[in-house]
């Protein structure tokens, strides 16, 4: 049976979102007012640093955006679209995701550490080193995504949908991966605890099992 794929984005054409030009204005007026950055299509606008902690962001699409190295604990994105943006180096701790597209998007050591996500869709994006541990997720596709040396401890992985992701080196401790299909995928030099219960129910290829058996010190001929 077809896994079912998440919700999109709830937004209306994006020619008929007004054109924002000044995010980072607009967010510091939002998080002083307590009120959310809602309706806008926000094109190349170019942060650094800036601390968003607490903003909350709905119905919003960003286009070719830079949020680099920036703090956005605990905010909230709610039917948001992220078109070829760099996330790089920024930081959601406990933050909150429902009904939001990453489309040709990097993340770089990205941290989305006790995050929950809900109806998440990453398309065509590189999230390399990116931190994951303690995140809830409910209802996410990843596809021809890169997560190499990525961080997913401690995680919740519901109903989630795979193809084409590069899960190499990736930390999976304590996150159960029942259910999980990486046969589209790769799966090599992954860690994992030593009682190897992380891998029980995930469905996986004849060739990424005998690369897995080297985790229990199997040697396969």
């Amino acid at each position: 049976m077809e896994r079912k794929q998440p919700e999109l984005p709830r937004l209306p054409e994006l020619d008929s979102l007004p054109l924002e030009p000044d995010f980072v204005a607009l967010a510091a007026l939002c998080r002083q007012e307590e009120s959310p950055v809602t309706g806008r299509r926000v094109k190349g606008a170019v942060l650094t640093g800036e601390d968003l902690s607490g903003l909350s962001v709905s119905g919003v699409a960003f286009e070719g955006c830079r949020f680099l190295g920036c703090r956005l604990e605990g905010a909230s994105f709610t039917d948001v679209l992220f078109q070829g943006c760099d996330l790089s180096n920024s930081v959601f701790p406990d933050a909150f995701f429902q009904r939001v597209r990453f489309c040709s998007c990097k993340g770089i050591g990205a941290v989305f550490s006790e995050s929950r996500l809900r109806q998440v869709t990453m398309e065509r994006s590189i999230w390399s080193f990116a931190n994951f541990d303690g995140a809830k997720v409910q209802g996410m596709r990843i596809q021809s995504s890169k997560l190499d040396g990525a961080s997913l401890t401690q995680c919740e992985l519901k109903t989630v949908s795979l193809e084409e992701v590069d899960f190499t080196g990736v930390n999976f401790f304590h996150t159960p991966l029942a259910g999980l299909d990486f046969t589209a995928s790769t799966l090599e030099g992954i860690q994992v605890s030593s009682e190897l219960l992380e891998l029980r129910g995930a469905i996986v290829t004849a060739y990424q099992a005998a690369g897995l058996a080297g985790l229990m010190g199997l040697v396969v001929k």
